[in-house]
């Protein structure tokens, strides 16, 4: 959808531009980019072009199911670390379910879903970065082995329990 659509769906959907004028530097972000597979755009310039309009280059990271616009901010951009997505679910090719993303996209991170993180997390050779961890025990689990990032739905349950 263009971003006309989405606002005729949902006037409160912010920008990219939004969301960085909102909270600046104050929080730490980790944008997706939602490309269809096998879909090359521009997207990951245009991403590149916002963090560096507004100097957060040490408060991102990205990711993304799909390889390929990683792979594309990866060219443009070193420093900033990325990270593929993944977890066996009908939307993600089966190709890509298991981490396989990473021989195209040479990723900083791997963002395992918690499934797939549970069998993964002690072998993975490279940081993790889970989701969705929604109860302390869990938190607790991955943190214990490994996990260098945790993406929760309860941040206030999360912390509240730390």
């Amino acid at each position: 959808l263009t971003l006309k659509e989405l606002k005729q769906i949902d006037s409160e959907i912010p920008t990219l531009r939004e969301v960085f004028d909102s909270f600046g530097s104050s929080i730490i972000y980790d944008i997706e980019i939602k490309e269809k597979p096998f879909v090359f755009s521009n997207l990951p310039k245009l991403i590149l072009d916002e963090i560096y309009s507004f100097h957060l280059e040490e408060k991102v990271m990205v990711s993304s199911f799909n390889p390929f616009p990683v792979r594309d901010f990866k060219r443009l951009c070193k420093t900033i670390p990325t990270a593929i997505i993944y977890d066996c679910v009908k939307s993600v090719p089966k190709i890509l379910q298991h981490g396989q993303g990473k021989y195209i996209a040479h990723p900083d991170f791997f963002k395992p879903g918690i499934n797939i993180a549970r069998k993964q997390i002690t072998k993975l050779n490279k940081p993790c970065s889970v989701w969705c961890i929604d109860s302390k025990a869990d938190y607790d689990y991955f943190i214990r082995n490994g996990a260098k990032i945790i993406i929760t739905n309860r941040c206030d349950e999360i912390i509240n329990t730390l």
